[in-house]
């Protein structure tokens, strides 16, 4: 019990927080990235009282949360954020570049085909970021899977 409320105690006032921050930027200095890559996942909510749950839109109209993860090619995670899951890919974009700790510049930026619209280009050339968000036409390659594989299995691990 110690342990979990001094824990508790840390979250709360944003010590862990700051540490993981800190980390990331000696991270960063000794191995800097040469791509991010963003994606989302959703997750079941049985209960649906917590906040940023939605109605799921792919599980029959069950509860459920949408969490953004944007990570770099050693899936060194640099920003998470967690939505209602009915809210598409394509409109959180914005808000998961802006949920990352450390915001780095002039890297290539991989998204999936959920991701893809105008804005969404826009948003990464104002960033600084080098827009690799497939198209939604295209002909997927094993190559182009092979760098996004390395989010998918963030959310293996999470």
């Amino acid at each position: 019990m110690g342990v979990r409320r001094r824990l508790a105690l840390w979250t709360q006032s944003g010590v862990i927080e700051k540490a993981y921050i800190e980390a990331l930027r000696t991270y960063h200095k000794l191995r800097p990235p040469t791509r991010h890559l963003v994606d989302s996942s959703h997750i079941r909510n049985r209960h649906g009282t917590q906040p940023n749950t939605g109605r799921n839109h792919v599980d029959r109209g069950r509860q459920g949360t949408k969490i953004t993860v944007v990570t770099d090619q050693h899936r060194v995670v640099y920003g998470m954020r967690f939505d209602p899951s009915n809210r598409p890919d394509v409109v959180l974009l914005d808000a998961a570049l802006d949920s990352r700790w450390i915001h780095v510049q002039g890297i290539e930026l991989y998204a999936d085909r959920g991701y893809d619209s105008r804005a969404n280009r826009k948003r990464c050339t104002e960033r600084g970021l080098k827009d690799r968000i497939f198209r939604r036409r295209t002909k997927t390659t094993r190559r182009a899977n092979g760098k996004r594989a390395v989010v998918e299995h963030v959310f293996a691990h999470l």
